[in-house]
């Protein structure tokens, strides 16, 4: 390995002496003097100073120092940067109407207030009749034919199946106007037909 770094230095060792029986008898004394060591020296930097320029006239020198500073410096892509985390909102209608802290939940509602709601009756449906005529299932002309005359005269009437009212008695037909949201209207309506039929009934159907 010695003998190949210093082989340049002895040749221009050789080229640059004018006496070369001086030079071969030196060499014998001196195989290694620091002369033949600065010149091998001197040549291996310039041998190799030019490889990179050569190097680096091919291409590929910039990368690979690129690539090398990328991994010096931890490399790679940026991570990247997580989103911002959301701010909380205030419950500003919480806050006004009871007092209580932006952000506190809203307290629950009164335990009576609910018992009370849920008590309630609901309102019970109403349905009035103006009664002119009951009439037997099996006589569905007969029911007709009434009708029929009713309409002949002005007066608007129909004909009503009794088992869609639970007050009234299933199995008949009647002859009715209606039915009405309350006996008010129904009295009302009765009034207005008495003249056609006296012994007409205002009954409630549900």
């Amino acid at each position: 390995m010695k003998d190949f770094f210093l082989a340049p230095g002895r040749q221009i060792a050789k080229l640059l002496s004018k006496d070369k029986k001086r030079y071969r008898s030196a060499r014998h004394r001196s195989d290694a003097g620091m002369g033949t060591v600065v010149l091998s020296g001197v040549f291996w930097l310039v041998l190799a100073g030019g490889l990179i320029l050569a190097v680096d006239k091919l291409g590929f020198l910039t990368p690979a120092l690129d690539v090398g500073l990328e991994v010096a410096q931890g490399g790679g892509e940026e991570a990247p940067t997580p989103p911002p985390a959301p701010e909380p909102t205030s419950n500003i209608t919480g806050s006004l109407e009871t007092g209580s802290p932006a952000g506190a939940p809203l307290p629950p509602a009164s335990g009576v207030a609910n018992a009370a709601t849920a008590t309630a009756p609901a309102v019970e449906t109403e349905l009035w009749l103006v009664i002119l005529h009951t009439i037997p299932k099996s006589a569905r002309d007969e029911a007709e034919r009434r009708q029929a005359q009713y309409l002949s005269k002005g007066l608007r009437v129909d004909i009503l199946d009794t088992d869609a009212f639970p007050r009234l008695k299933s199995g008949n037909w009647i002859i009715a106007q209606g039915p009405f949201d309350d006996r008010a209207s129904a009295l009302a309506a009765a009034d207005a037909a008495k003249g056609f039929n006296p012994g007409l009934m205002v009954r409630r159907g549900l």
